[in-house]
């Protein structure tokens, strides 16, 4: 039998539509490749409307005329808000493929505050967002700030002093082991010069 030629046509919902190919029978069609959309990820093609049969283009001979239907999905958007820290070290907005999870992102940071964590709702009543959620919109994660403090340690001219602790408020700074100078007997730690009032750790 003299060769014949057969059309695969595409069909897509999203992004450029590919030109009808001409294949000789028995030979194999070229897969286009098309690029995500803002709100939408390419899955590739597949065989029927509904995208449930994905079409093999290295396997399959091409003997006769086909239509090849475009697989997409819904890319959502996570927003990351600062909670009111504007100089902090924010992460960008992702896109996610619906179904998928986000990536948690490194903690932001910012002078004089500790980052605690996301939250879906900007009054932090509600848990933690949990990073093992599969996301099916899009959403907006605000971040939970507590205020830290700087407890300096100065050793009045006696030993090495203790290295200098971050704090959380209304946390409670730990102990450091007691400095020695062989001379002295270390007394205590005072919140003046004059060691007239004792620091207590609790």
């Amino acid at each position: 039998l003299p060769a014949r030629s057969f059309t695969v046509t595409f069909v897509t919902s999203h992004g450029t539509l590919p030109n009808p190919q001409t294949v000789q029978r028995g030979g194999n069609a070229t897969e286009p490749k098309l690029p995500d959309e803002e709100d939408y990820a390419f899955k590739g093609w597949y065989t029927d409307r509904e995208c449930i049969t994905p079409f093999d283009f290295a396997q399959t001979q091409i003997n006769n005329d086909i239509t090849l239907y475009a697989k997409w999905v819904n890319r959502y958007t996570v927003f990351y808000k600062d909670g009111g820290h504007d100089k902090s070290t924010m992460p960008a907005d992702e896109k996610v493929e619906e179904g998928k999870l986000a990536s948690r992102p490194t903690d932001p940071t910012e002078d004089g505050w500790k980052f605690k964590s996301w939250h879906l709702n900007n009054d932090y009543m509600d848990a933690p967002f949990d990073f093992d959620t599969p996301i099916t919109g899009n959403i907006t994660l605000y971040a939970k700030w507590a205020k830290t403090w700087t407890v300096t340690f100065d050793s009045n001219g006696h030993g090495a002093a203790p290295a200098v602790q971050t704090v959380e408020e209304g946390e409670n700074a730990a102990k450091p082991t007691d400095p020695t100078d062989g001379d002295y007997s270390f007394q205590g730690w005072y919140t003046t010069a004059e060691c007239t009032t004792e620091f207590r750790f609790d």
